[in-house]
């Protein structure tokens, strides 16, 4: 989940402004995000 946070923060041009105690929340957005896209 990191490495894929990185890749975004850093595709977009913003510093990394997130540690280990949002790890959580991004997979539980991230699983969501997935779950719609099967849905469509």
């Amino acid at each position: 989940m990191f490495m894929l946070k990185y890749i975004d923060f850093h595709s977009r041009g913003v510093s990394l402004s997130f540690g280990q105690e949002h790890m959580e929340y991004f997979r539980r957005r991230t699983a969501k995000e997935i779950l719609r896209l099967r849905a469509d």
